[in-house]
């Protein structure tokens, strides 16, 4: 995901992550060869994410009245 967000940068997620380029240049390899299965749990995290955020701001409301 941070790949992605990075614009495709090798470089920006390196020190986005403070990772070794050799590591990120290895879940990239791995990124190419499964790209749409990733590319679905990257989708299904962001929609979990989003509902969570927005079940917690439900309860902020109610508890902040």
């Amino acid at each position: 995901m941070v790949f992605l967000d990075e614009g495709r940068s090798v470089e920006g997620t390196t020190k986005n992550l403070e990772l070794s380029v050799r590591l990120v240049n290895a879940a990239v390899g791995y990124y190419a060869d499964f790209r749409e299965e990733i590319d679905d749990r990257i989708e299904s995290n962001r929609k979990a994410a989003e509902e969570a955020e927005a079940a917690w701001r439900r309860r902020q409301a109610l508890v902040s009245d």
